[in-house]
């Protein structure tokens, strides 16, 4: 009559001990009417059998009062209803408990309530056969809707002639409890009810210990009040359900030692439980659902609802709302509503096994909800069609431990659901799982996984996975944690894996801390046919990738040798500060038959790429696109054939040290990324890398650096040359040097690079690299106001450096208000050479150049060069600013003096003469006097030299004019005049005079003129 589950198995020695305590216990206990109604119930015992009439009609109604019930051990009890009856009422009024362990039989189709405040035990033989529900209940009245009140203390509050149909359950202080025991071997034993009918249980507690309670199709309610209160009645025909009050003490449920609770048939079906606590252990079973070989196209089985205002648990036991082999039906849900659950060794589960969708399973905890090795599915199993429903959980918080998973999931034909989880404070994952899937050989659609709480924490293996292993597109990941995400040794995935068909999701974290350790994956990427997702990460103060990465690749860990179909999708980081760390790698690779995506990371504060993963690996940056050694599982048989992604960082500062590197670079025909860094500084310490260097025939991208506050390139990575050893395919430098790198290592061109910086140092082996192997070198841009080369630093466009062909690459540096310098004898240098092709141009615009010159050979020192091995030289151009000698100097006129006004036309000015050799003055140099007879000759050293200036001029006074006043006469004093003269005795010696010399003063003014 009902089918049993394959969990389900009977404890023959609890059952033979059972049956002697019931023989014992109930040899007193007979069923007794009393004499509380206007026509009172009548028991005729016949053999085994306790016939019972009479009672009062009302109705549709039939009412028994009893002073004690109870059903021995192999005896029945049947009520002798007619048929018109729907609702046979029944009370004891007696203090006894009622024993249930025979059979219990109505007439019809009526309804059967039996209700004890004692307390009610039934037994493991205990029966019903009953064509209507059946409520047990320990209350102490039954309501009607019009006030009157079917009490259990024999008193009546009104004649039972107005009721009709029952309308609440009216609960005492201290009710009874209602006891299930029945460990029976046999599958038809068990309280089980009509199909489509219901079958509820109303304490106080209520106890199911082993046993079965069926109701095919119909409803089973569990519940119970532990203080004064009403529960509410709903009788629809055969169909009853409870309301449960808020504010009243419920009292606690418990299921154990297997016992089961079975709804599921060819559709409907339902099961609430109602409590304070609710208990369900020791291998019991919950099931709703479409039973095997049941159902039909549109066939809707009913919820399970566990409903308690304390705790529950379920404990090495399950819940299954399910559509079984060859059922065809949808299943319904499970729903939970509790302050705390705790789901161990056991699981909530709606499947399909059939044909038909899943049900939803809704969680809803106020406090904390537990997982130890527990699961919580909706599953479309292998050979299934439909659907699987959504997960929501809802809670303070989440702690999934030992291998528990959160899923939703289909292996058939049908689309995986969502997995929602809420919770308020914190999500734990320890070695567990939250993921949505469509598995291998299933065809449909991944659900979403979405996380909101305060903070996450993912340990030890744990997952947070949508993806597609059949034919289906993955679905998105979101994680939104408003204080941090905690990633030890875990994932985050959205991805479309080896064999699958389909698009992958996309990967959302946004937090306000995001800390991933210990090869921590966050992925959104394609190893099937289909593209990757983009991984976007939104942390308010810190990211930290330490030995963990973050990728969007496509076949992008090698996990099989099909190659990966499908666009590579973009990681994007908005943050305050980013650290790649031990090995921690931000990678938008294309591997396969796809291009790769792009790299997007915008940081308020500083960004630190350093160091390596035990293996070997750099911490790295990586948009690479082909057969890329340095990536695990990208060995020789993949070859990639798209485009690089570009790489774009903004930050105030940049360091990438000990190893660690930004690749763009290319291993196919096609063009590698370009890298693009808005920056404050930018650091490149100790083997720290920046290239996107070609390695086959595609071009190499361009790096453009704006770096406002400096640039620093210099050292080299001590740990290179022994990892190298010993991982000789794991590691992403391209040399131990730091270095800023568009080189060609293969037939490809080389890239650019542009670099404005007020400040570029390049110390210790620290390189700026535009060479190539056998191609042209590529050009170098730098535009800095300070250019500073320090020990075996270089800056290289350099071409056939494998002694290929190729011409010189071109360097252009501008620092027309700067200076470069290098310090002498460190061997520092700026080439642009070529082995059998023609050297490159390098022009310098600088206002100093110093420490470093053009060569036409390398030298010890510090040379410029632009030479070729077997080609012609390139050209080197160094301009420095013309000085302007005019600079500060006062333009002087042509003509000095208008002459006219200076000398007159005769040198009697003013005075009459009639003289005719004085008509006309004349300026007569004789070459006396200091100044040689012509402007080629030089003064005679024997040359007598006389101030022939005349010491006073007198001239006539004009009458208008005062004379001077004279100035008082002094006494005759010995005066010191100037020397006006010199002369050289006999010896060769210089005499200095102070008398006017005897030769004729040819300046002085005539006699003539002096007449009047």
């Amino acid at each position: 009559m009902f089918a049993m589950s394959t969990r389900w198995g009977w404890i023959l020695g609890i059952a033979m001990g059972g049956a002697y305590i019931w023989s014992a216990n109930c040899a007193l206990a007979q069923i007794a009417p009393d004499s509380t109604l206007p026509n009172n119930s009548i028991v005729n015992i016949n053999g085994n059998t306790f016939n019972i009439t009479g009672g009062t009609q009302a109705g549709g109604n039939l009412f028994h009062s009893f002073q004690q019930f109870s059903v021995p051990t192999g005896n029945r009890a049947s009520f002798n209803n007619t048929v018109d009856i729907q609702n046979i009422i029944s009370r004891v009024t007696g203090g006894s408990i009622s024993n249930i362990d025979g059979l219990i039989r109505t007439v019809g189709t009526a309804n059967l309530f039996l209700i004890n405040p004692n307390g009610i035990v039934f037994g493991p033989n205990a029966q019903l056969n009953i064509g209507g529900s059946f409520l047990a209940s320990t209350a102490s009245s039954l309501k009607f809707a019009d006030g009157t009140e079917f009490r259990t203390d024999g008193t009546q509050t009104r004649p039972l002639l107005t009721v009709s149909v029952p309308m609440g359950l009216q609960f005492g202080a201290n009710p009874g409890k209602i006891q299930y025991q029945s460990p029976s071997p046999d599958a038809t034993y068990g309280l089980i009810v009509e199909p489509g009918k219901t079958l509820a249980l109303v304490g106080g507690d209520v106890a199911i210990e082993a046993g079965l309670l069926g109701a095919l199709g119909g409803r089973i309610e569990l519940g119970g009040l532990a203080s004064p209160g009403t529960v509410g009645l709903v009788v629809n025909g055969n169909n009853l359900s409870l309301g449960f009050p808020d504010k009243a003490t419920r009292a606690n449920i418990s299921l154990t030692n297997q016992a089961i609770v079975g709804v599921n048939a060819a559709g409907g079906g339902s099961i609430a439980v109602n409590a304070r606590n609710i208990d369900i252990s020791g291998g019991s079973v919950l099931r709703a659902g479409i039973r095997r070989g049941l159902g039909s196209v549109g066939s809707q089985a009913g919820d399970i609802t566990l409903n308690a205002t304390g705790e529950t648990k379920v404990v090495g036991s399950n819940v299954f709302n399910d559509v079984q082999t060859q059922a065809v039906g949808n299943a319904g849900n499970i729903n939970v509503t509790t302050g705390t659950l705790s789901l161990t060794d056991g699981g909530m589960e709606v499947r399909t096994f059939g044909k038909g969708d899943t049900g939803n399973i809704n969680i809803n905890v106020r406090a904390r909800l537990t997982l130890d090795d527990g699961s919580v599915g909706s599953f479309v199993t292998l050979g299934g069609q439909g659907n699987a429903g959504d997960v929501q959980v809802s809670t303070g918080v989440l702690e999934a431990l030992n291998r528990s998973r959160l899923i939703s999931t289909t292996l058939g034909n049908g689309n995986a659901g969502n997995v929602n989880i809420d919770a308020r404070d914190r999500v734990t994952l320890n070695s567990s799982s939250v993921f949505s899937i469509v598995s291998d050989g299933g065809k449909g659609n991944a659900g979403n996984v979405k996380v909101s709480t305060g903070v996450l924490e993912a340990l030890n293996g744990s997952q947070l996975i949508s993806t597609t292993l059949g034919n289906g597109n993955a679905g998105n990941v979101n994680i939104d944690a408003r204080d941090r995400v905690t990633l030890n040794s875990s994932v985050v995935f959205s991805i479309v894996s080896d064999g699958g068909k389909g698009n992958a999701g996309n990967v959302q974290v946004s937090t306000g801390v995001l800390e991933a350790f210990n090869r921590t994956q966050l992925s959104a990427s394609t190893l099937g046919n289909g593209n990757a997702g983009n991984v976007i990460v939104t942390a308010r103060d810190r990211v930290i990738f330490d030995n963990s990465d973050a990728l969007s690749r496509v076949n992008s860990e090698g996990m099989g040798q099909n190659e990966g179909v499908g666009q590579g999708g973009d990681v994007r980081i908005f943050t305050g500060s980013l650290d790649l760390l031990n090995g921690g790698q931000i990678d938008t690779s294309a591997l396969g038959k796809g291009d790769a995506g792009n790299v997007l990371i915008v940081a308020t504060q500083p960004i630190i790429v350093a160091g390596a993963r035990d293996n070997g690996r750099s911490s790295a940056i990586f948009s690479t696109t082909g057969d890329n050694p340095t990536i695990p599982g990208s060995g020789p048989t993949i070859v990639g054939t798209g485009k690089g992604g570009n790489i774009t960082i903004t930050a105030p500062a940049l360091k990438v040290s000990e190893g660690g590197v930004i690749d763009a670079r290319t291993f196919n025909d096609q063009r590698g990324g370009d890298i693009n860094l808005t920056l404050g500084t930018l650091q490149l310490l100790n083997g720290g890398q920046i290239f996107t260097t070609s390695e086959s025939s595609g071009s190499a991208g361009t790096v453009t650096i704006n770096a406002n506050q400096g640039v620093t390139i210099a050292g080299n990575d001590p740990t290179y040359f022994s990892r190298l050893n010993q991982f000789p395919n794991g590691i992403a430098q391209i040399s131990p040097n730091s270095s800023l790198s568009v080189r060609s290592s293969a037939t490809g061109p080389a890239g650019n690079i542009i670099l404005n910086t007020p400040r570029l140092t390049l110390d210790n082996q620290g390189t700026i690299n535009a060479e190539s192997n056998a191609v042209d070198g590529g050009n170098i841009i730098l535009n800095s106001d300070l250019l500073l080369l320090r020990r075996n630093s270089s800056i290289s466009a350099t071409a056939g450096v494998a002694q290929g062909a190729g011409n010189g690459g071109n360097i252009t540096i501008n620092a027309p208000n700067g200076f470069i310098v290098a310090v002498p004898n460190e061997n520092s240098d700026i080439t642009a050479n070529a082995f059998s092709g023609g050297g490159g141009q390098i022009e310098i615009n600088t206002s100093g150049l110093f420490g470093i010159e053009p060569s036409f050979e390398f030298t010890p020192n510090n040379d410029i060069t632009a030479f070729s091995q077997s080609g012609i030289s390139g050209e080197i151009t160094i301009n420095r600013p013309d000085v302007d000698q005019s600079l500060g100097l006062v333009e002087l006129p042509i003509v000095l003096a208008d002459t006219s006004e200076l000398i007159g036309e005769t040198s009697c000015a003013g005075i009459a003469s009639t003289d005719a050799d004085t008509e006309k003055s004349k300026f007569t140099i004789t070459g006396r006097g200091g100044l040689p007879p012509n402007p080629y000759d030089f003064l005679s050293s024997d040359v007598i030299w006389t101030d022939n200036r005349i010491p006073t001029i007198t001239t006539q006074q004009q009458a208008s004019e005062k004379p001077a006043a004279k100035p008082p006469s002094k006494a005759d004093a010995m005066k010191i005049v100037p020397a006006t003269g010199w002369v050289f005795d006999g010896k060769g010696q210089v005499t200095l005079i102070s008398h006017t010399s005897n030769g004729n003063n040819l300046g002085s003014t005539p006699a003539s003129c002096l007449q009047q």
